[in-house]
């Protein structure tokens, strides 16, 4: 996370990378911060969106459209722990990993129209490298302050949903209860899915946990968003609820296919 905003901040990015976001519709100066956060997982994307200095410029589609985007579960989190640790497969992982990605742009062209007469879109004096001290500095303070918020909000999450099974008297191994943290927390969601006694069912809960997120994510990025006021709730719902589904047929696919 420090060494990848770190890196944003330096922005160091040459014109030809830049150039690709045209391609996927995207805002070209947030289009390496898209890509880039994607590495490290939840919210670090929208929240370097949101402390850079041009970010009111964008509409609200815009400003919606880039955070939406940038909102992705982590290489680590997918590749490691669920296709390493869950599944004991790779090849899976990275799989997810990449369609996560691919199919993100994919729905931003259905629910996000870019303006192209953007000024963001056509100035290039952002490519301008910055690179120094002050970009580490501020990249791990970035950083210290999103594993702040992380921390906060999934052990809170986490608190109140035990408490609730708890003071409710609900199992462990009832549905209801997976079916609570798979769509509230997405890493204690992703456990949660292999205990489901049909394989089908665990493979496309843990797509689902990848792509959606979950409640307390949500909340992480609204909480990062809130100073702009441009974000379009409904519309980030709506996003990663289907791309969830998404994400879910896609590791369905995956094991009818391979395994």
């Amino acid at each position: 996370m420090i060494i990848t905003a770190t890196f944003l901040y330096s922005r160091a990015f040459p014109n030809a990378f830049s150039k690709i976001s045209d391609i996927f519709g995207v805002c070209r100066k947030y289009f390496p911060t898209i890509l880039l956060s994607s590495l490290c997982g939840f919210i670090v994307g929208p929240k370097i969106i949101c402390e850079d200095e041009d970010v009111n410029l964008l509409s609200k589609d815009e400003f919606s459209s880039s955070v939406a985007i940038s909102s992705n579960a982590g290489i680590g989190f997918v590749v490691g722990c669920v296709g390493g640790r869950i599944w004991g497969n790779i090849f899976f992982g990275i799989s997810l990993f990449i369609f996560q990605i691919l199919s993100s742009f994919f729905l931003n062209k259905l629910f996000f129209k870019r303006k192209i007469s953007s000024p963001l879109g056509n100035e290039n004096q952002y490519l301008k490298t910055t690179a120094s001290i002050s970009s580490f500095s501020k990249g791990v303070s970035s950083s210290i302050s999103s594993l702040a918020l992380i921390c906060t909000y999934t052990i809170f999450f986490s608190t109140l949903l035990n408490s609730f099974f708890l003071f409710l008297k609900i199992e462990a191994s009832s549905l209801i209860y997976k079916i609570v943290f798979i769509f509230t927390e997405f890493c204690q969601g992703s456990f949660q899915t292999i205990l489901f006694e049909n394989i089908l069912i665990r493979a496309f809960f843990s797509g689902f946990c990848v792509g959606f997120g979950g409640l307390c994510v949500h909340f992480q990025t609204f909480a990062v968003c809130e100073s702009i006021g441009k974000l379009n709730k409904k519309k980030f719902f709506a996003f990663k609820f289907l791309h969830g589904v998404m994400c879910g047929f896609f590791a369905l696919m995956f094991f009818f296919l391979f395994i």
